[in-house]
């Protein structure tokens, strides 16, 4: 017969050892390793949490400098806005005037630019240019309530936008004139 390596005695301890082994090893990872593992997890994800927040701060500073330079830029845009419309406080009865001639003849108005005002004698001159589109029975009988206004056409383009549109729609660029009576 053949002699075993290892007696029973030796066998029992070691599978007892390896059992024991196993044993301590789940209890400290399930009691004593894991809850630190996941405090370390918890820790490191806020880490990183404070990481990008740091990172979009610095980049924030960064772009501090241009964004002062942008906020002067507007500023000084706005005083000299601010300069020409204090000059021009007697045009808006045109603006209004286009406005709400467009709207009542159903015709859209874009690109509106008003010039500073001259002052001739007793009267302020304004020039504007604009562009309208609409229906050409529209754009006609918005011109002619323009004309009714008291502004003068300096010229008008009309053309058709597309032979597809509904209602014949045209596009106006108009380049009008615009006199009114200024008390001394």
């Amino acid at each position: 017969m053949i002699k075993p390596l290892l007696s029973k005695k030796q066998i029992m301890r070691a599978v007892l050892s390896g059992l024991g082994l196993v044993f301590l090893l789940y209890f400290f990872s399930d009691s004593a390793i894991m809850p630190r593992y996941s405090s370390l997890r918890r820790k490191i994800s806020a880490l990183s949490r404070v990481n990008a927040d740091l990172r979009d701060i610095e980049r924030k500073r960064a772009a501090a400098p241009e964004m002062r330079r942008k906020i002067a830029e507007l500023n000084d845009r706005r005083k000299i806005l601010d300069k020409q419309l204090a000059a021009d406080k007697n045009v808006p009865p045109l603006s209004r005037t286009i406005s709400s001639l467009a709207s009542q003849y159903k015709v859209s108005v874009s690109s509106v630019k008003i010039p500073p005002v001259e002052q001739i004698g007793n009267f302020i001159k304004a020039d504007c240019s604009f562009s309208a589109s609409g229906s050409y029975d529209g754009v006609k009988k918005f011109w002619s309530a323009l004309a009714a206004e008291g502004c003068m056409t300096h010229s008008v383009k009309i053309r058709p936008v597309s032979a597809l549109t509904p209602e014949n729609a045209v596009k106006a660029d108009f380049e009008l004139v615009y006199y009114r009576y200024k008390e001394p």
